[in-house]
């Protein structure tokens, strides 16, 4: 996930804060491990951890994760392209068929949000 901060939020800098403190790439590495989720926080000791997770050397699989990690070398070696592992870190084949959200306007987004409201206390 990535974090946000509301615009009309009261609590902006310890949010910041907090924002600050799940960013370092200690504690990106601490809740990728606990959750199993892809952080939006990439660099060398992100792509590290992923690839001590994934690498299989002799696997004869390449995945270039170089649109994810930046430029440079960010390319592992794996036995499949499969599970987990292509679940956070698509082929750009998957990529070019998914969708991205668009951005929503003040009046889009208060429907929206009232929608949701109304969703969970339903």
């Amino acid at each position: 996930d990535g974090w946000c901060i509301p615009k009309d939020s009261q609590n902006s800098d310890i949010a910041k804060e907090f924002i600050e403190y799940i960013s370092s790439s200690e504690n990106v590495i601490k809740n990728m491990d606990y959750t199993g989720y892809t952080s939006c926080i990439s660099g060398q000791e992100v792509f590290n951890y992923v690839k001590d997770c994934y690498e299989v050397s002799g696997g004869g699989l390449y995945h270039d994760l170089s649109y994810f990690f930046g430029n440079g070398e960010f390319s592992i070696e794996t036995d499949s392209l499969d599970g987990q592992f292509i679940t956070q870190y698509p082929t750009k084949d998957i990529i070019n068929r998914c969708v991205v959200m668009h951005y929503f306007d003040d009046v889009s987004n208060e429907k929206i949000m009232t929608m949701w409201a109304e969703i969970k206390t339903n």
